[in-house]
């Protein structure tokens, strides 16, 4: 996990409220059955945009595009990409249905992040990844709303380059995975 400290000054601020959020919002069940419902969070107008400025803040400067999966994934991306040209910073975005079926502008030109509401998605990482690179695309960075990405994931990441952040830990919530 990351201290942040490379993140501006209203970053923390912002986190704070993504936790919040995921805590009020998102954090169902009780005891051992307690568990994140990420589109509770993503799926809604608040919780959707203050993911999308935390994902903004930690986006590589040399990002030119974002990838990710359907539903909570695609919202994301599409928020990312709106909010950031208030920032005058333009993104692309490609997202990838459960079909397999891609959508979207990207090409060899572009850095891309890929944005998983949860770190631990494995398969739909694969399938982003292979899409990105189906295009000449290079990824450069993979943003995790939800940090529940494993050692070896982390390190096959690592090995091809890649700098991972997860912007909560399920600890953070109050949940297990």
């Amino acid at each position: 996990m990351s201290d942040f400290s490379d993140f501006s000054e209203f970053f923390p601020a912002l986190r704070k409220g993504l936790i919040r959020h995921l805590v009020d919002r998102a954090v169902v069940g009780d005891g051992p059955d307690r568990r994140v419902r990420i589109e509770h969070t993503l799926m809604a107008g608040t919780g959707l945009v203050v993911a999308a400025r935390c994902v903004i803040e930690v986006l590589r400067p040399s990002v030119t595009a974002l990838a990710a999966g359907p539903g909570p994934g695609a919202a994301l991306a599409a928020t990312v990409a709106a909010l950031a040209m208030l920032d005058e910073r333009s993104l692309r975005v490609l997202t990838v249905a459960t079909t397999g079926e891609a959508f979207g502008a990207i090409d060899g030109s572009d850095r891309v992040a890929v944005l998983l509401p949860g770190g631990g998605e494995v398969p739909v990482l694969d399938a982003i990844m292979d899409d990105v690179a189906a295009r000449r695309a290079v990824p450069v960075q993979v943003v995790a709303v939800i940090d529940e990405t494993d050692v070896a994931i982390r390190r096959r990441l690592a090995v091809g380059g890649l700098v991972y952040i997860g912007l909560v830990t399920p600890d953070e919530l109050g949940v297990s995975v």
